[in-house]
């Protein structure tokens, strides 16, 4: 979804599990033989207290319904360009937080993660046959006094690689 987010009701901060964050990143796009080809930015937002409680909750605070959201653009990946990435988020037009990261502070290369996830692959030989999209994690997440609402405007921006701007919006699952 490229101009929501969604919040679970239950990683809202009135609720009992505490604080929803988004959390930019760099995206690899990696072609059915390892390769990467492209990148591009995303977000996945976590319900911060949900995924603390257990390990076990890890899924359901990460893996749901329009909590992952990318930039529809894709750049050719070069190893050697240091990806810049930021993030804004405005509250009824007041910013209540920015900050950026380097790509140069990340603590595994692009090539060493897409090897690690590639020992994931459903087929024996390591491969996925579509290729994959993979998050490499955040280099920044808003303190922990901090969750999203909703009608929050989510700006993530990379002079290298695009930029999102979202706004939250709380929903309820039924299942």
């Amino acid at each position: 979804n490229e101009d929501e987010i969604w919040i679970r009701p239950d990683g809202a901060k009135d609720r009992s599990f505490g604080s929803s964050v988004p959390e930019p990143e760099r995206v690899l796009v990696v072609n059915a033989h390892g390769q990467i080809v492209a990148h591009t930015i995303g977000s996945d937002t976590t319900a911060r207290q949900l995924e603390s409680l257990s390990p076990l909750y890890l899924p359901a605070a990460k893996t749901y319904l329009g909590c992952t959201t990318l930039c529809p653009w894709l750049t050719l990946y070069d190893p050697n360009t240091e990806v810049i990435i930021s993030m804004e988020i405005l509250r009824d037009g007041t910013r209540m937080y920015l900050d950026e990261y380097s790509s140069t502070t990340m603590k595994r290369s692009p090539e060493s993660l897409v090897h690690h996830a590639r020992t994931l692959a459903p087929d024996a030989d390591g491969t996925f046959p579509s290729g994959f999209a993979l998050f490499t994690g955040t280099g920044i997440i808003p303190p922990v006094e901090f969750s999203l609402q909703a009608g929050d405007n989510v700006i993530i921006d990379s002079p290298q690689l695009g930029r999102i701007d979202a706004t939250t919006k709380i929903v309820e699952f039924n299942f």
